[in-house]
């Protein structure tokens, strides 16, 4: 099932705040969590995982080598093996997990052009100062927020 949860506050204390979120999803995935704390841009995210594909490979959050995008991810990709092979033929990735992260390296945004799947995705790129939050299509894995003083998901 998984979860992945977020707050953007320039109040709360954090730390104590993404933890309970966490908890709070914690039923959702009892195999995995993964946090990230940006305490300069008071951003906070998390995630409880049920493991299935790419055991160890799709653990959270998914960082980019030069630490710029932060992904968190909830679902899967159906044809992620095949995208692998169009594009990453070269680094033999063994989650979608890992394939998500970097089909938004290659193409931004216009990745969701050749995704085909169930999800919810959390990616905050900090080159440009932004955080994204992407369902699929039909809405298969929903994603829920709240904006009011505070930014949450």
């Amino acid at each position: 099932m998984c979860g992945i949860a977020g707050i953007i506050d320039t109040k709360k204390n954090l730390r104590k705040t993404i933890f309970s979120l966490n908890s709070s999803i914690k039923h959702r995935g009892p195999d995995d969590s993964g946090y990230f704390i940006d305490i300069q841009n008071r951003i906070a995210l998390t995630m409880s995982r049920l493991s299935i594909i790419g055991l160890k490979e799709g653990r959270q959050p998914k960082i980019s080598k030069n630490e710029k995008i932060i992904l968190f991810f909830n679902g899967e990709i159906f044809n992620y093996k095949n995208l692998n092979k169009l594009f990453f033929n070269q680094y033999n990735l063994k989650s979608d997990t890992d394939t998500l992260l970097k089909m938004y390296e290659k193409f931004g945004l216009n990745m969701m052009n050749y995704l085909n799947g169930m999800f919810s995705i959390c990616i905050y790129d900090k080159i440009l100062n932004k955080i994204f939050l992407i369902r699929d299509r039909f809405g298969i894995k929903p994603l829920y927020y709240y904006n009011k003083k505070s930014f949450i998901f």
